[in-house]
């Protein structure tokens, strides 16, 4: 049912109020003075809703709003004396969309962490933030997945900023890609688990599949048992609250999946020394 999702709707729905536009213009037989503006209006929204994938990954709660907003706009321009706000509007409501985005997504995962009780991460050990990079500036957080038969597996989230090089103008530069990781214990998750994510590790792409970019950004590219009993795997995404749930979500079923029977006593995350 993926054809189903909102963002796919949306751009179903907008095709057809657009070629419905052009119908209906066209069989009234509209006079082009009063048939041009609704054209114009409709045609000058097409940017934000053909692109409302990526405003709805990047910003879900602003990006619904806006969704609103430009319905109403569009039912403007079919009222002959409201025309003209509607014809007028989409500059600004673009420029307005871009602000609220980028305010949400600097702000939306954190009140995510703390909407859904993320708590401050134990200490943990050098070995697994040797093994997570020492010169990414980590920050981290600890929750559990619930799985269905009442077990609850401990992890750490963890998001920073991961150094790499560009060429810009032919001059090459640096660059700061951000990147998401999960630590459980070894014991926590089983072999199957394990398994499964180290055979979806980026390294194991054929030629081809490597041709794809989403291919390669639903691939982790760091799967790893640490000598400390935990286990990681990290990916190059961006810290969306879309993109971390996905992740999540992910995981929890692979989880399910891999029908985890802890042996631990007292499940919960190998510690350290090092706090991050």
């Amino acid at each position: 049912m993926r054809l189903l999702k909102l963002e796919n709707l949306v751009i179903a729905i907008y095709l057809l109020i657009l070629a419905g536009t052009f119908v209906l213009l066209d069989q009234l037989r509209v006079p082009e003075k009063r048939g041009m503006p609704i054209l114009l209006g409709v045609i000058s929204m097409a940017f934000y809703l053909l692109s409302f994938r990526v405003w709805y990954r990047m910003a879900p709660s602003s990006s619904r709003i806006f969704l609103a907003i430009h319905a109403d706009v569009i039912a403007l321009l079919f009222v002959p004396q409201l025309a003209v706000i509607g014809l007028i509007s989409p500059v600004p409501m673009l420029f307005s969309a871009i602000f609220f985005a980028q305010r949400e997504r600097g702000k939306g995962l954190a009140e995510w962490l703390a909407t859904n009780r993320f708590t401050r991460a134990p200490q943990v050990s050098a070995a697994l933030l040797g093994k997570l990079g020492t010169s990414i500036p980590w920050l981290c957080c600890a929750n559990s997945f619930s799985l269905r038969n009442g077990q609850l597996v401990p992890y750490i989230f963890w998001y920073g900023l991961m150094d790499g090089m560009t060429t810009i103008n032919g001059r090459p530069a640096k660059v700061r890609h951000p990147v998401i990781a999960f630590s459980f214990s070894q014991q926590d998750v089983g072999e199957r688990f394990m398994d499964i994510l180290e055979g979806m590790e980026l390294d194991k792409l054929g030629w081809f599949q490597r041709l794809r970019p989403s291919k390669q950004s639903g691939c982790p590219y760091l799967v790893d048992r640490v000598s400390d009993g935990s286990f990681v795997v990290a990916w190059g995404n961006d810290h969306t609250v879309s993109v971390v749930k996905g992740r999540s979500e992910m995981l929890r079923r692979l989880l399910e999946d891999a029908t985890v029977c802890s042996t631990n006593s007292e499940p919960g995350i190998p510690t350290g020394a090092t706090q991050v």
